[in-house]
């Protein structure tokens, strides 16, 4: 089983705003979907309440600590550690991944969990309140890069952008 990132970050390193995407980028959304679909999904909380459902076609687990009553579909589980315990002895070769929020971000990363990094970024300075901490380009590299330039559904220029972890 290994654990990865997913996220979507602007030049000034927002990834959300009042508990939402502070921008609409239908490709990126694509980009989400393909990569995350018929996977586990993990996400704090806050992420499982601004989605309102779970994601379908994926397993979706929630990371809450006060054991939050959600819809149903998700499954609550009171710390990463425990949950990627959980799907260890069931999803020993499945990509399982983080997709927010920034405290869950950061707390995996800190602990060194992540493997991989399916990194979109914005080519733009956004507004918000929520940010991607910042990586260690010795630690993280990049081996895999996608231009995608703005056009009539998307606002600005965007790279999706493979990183990993190199120690």
């Amino acid at each position: 089983m290994t654990l990865s990132i997913i996220v979507a970050v602007t030049r000034n390193g927002v990834i959300g705003n009042a508990q939402g995407l502070p921008w609409h980028l239908p490709a990126d959304m694509k980009f989400f979907k393909e990569t995350t679909q018929h996977h586990t999904v993990i996400m704090g909380r806050k992420t499982a309440e601004a989605l309102q459902k779970p994601l379908k076609n994926r397993v979706n687990w929630v990371i809450s600590a006060s054991g939050t009553t959600l819809p149903e579909g998700f499954i609550v589980c009171p710390s990463l550690e425990l949950a990627l315990e959980s799907l260890q002895k069931h999803h020993l070769d499945e990509e399982i991944f983080l997709i927010g929020g920034g405290m869950l971000y950061q707390y995996a990363l800190q602990h060194n969990m992540v493997h991989k990094i399916y990194l979109t970024e914005i080519d733009a300075e956004i507004e918000g309140d929520t940010y991607f901490p910042k990586l260690d380009a010795n630690i993280w590299k990049r081996v895999q890069e996608q231009s995608y330039e703005k056009d009539e559904r998307n606002a600005y220029d965007m790279c999706f952008v493979t990183l990993e972890r190199s120690i």
